[in-house]
């Protein structure tokens, strides 16, 4: 095998990895829809979320606060659209 061979080669790996970093580039805009579809999830779901090890133990953000649960959402959506 030659020198030319092993070039052609490189080349051609060279050129794969610019269209995969093509196609890798603006997922988010590319599944906008889907991440638009996982804030809102995160949102209503992330203020009802227990945190703690027992089962019995488990409080959730709502109840350890006194916001209500609509400024909670607010706040974890603008959480999610800062991240």
């Amino acid at each position: 095998m030659s020198a030319k061979y092993y070039k052609e080669k490189h080349l051609q790996a060279t050129r794969y990895k610019i269209e995969n970093v093509i196609r890798q580039q603006d997922f988010l805009l590319r599944h906008r829809w889907k991440v638009i579809a996982a804030g809102i999830v995160f949102s209503f779901w992330a203020p009802t979320y227990g945190v703690g090890h027992s089962f019995s133990n488990k409080e959730s953000i709502l109840q350890k606060t006194e916001y209500s649960y609509l400024k909670l959402v607010m706040l974890c959506a603008t959480i999610y659209m800062i991240f």
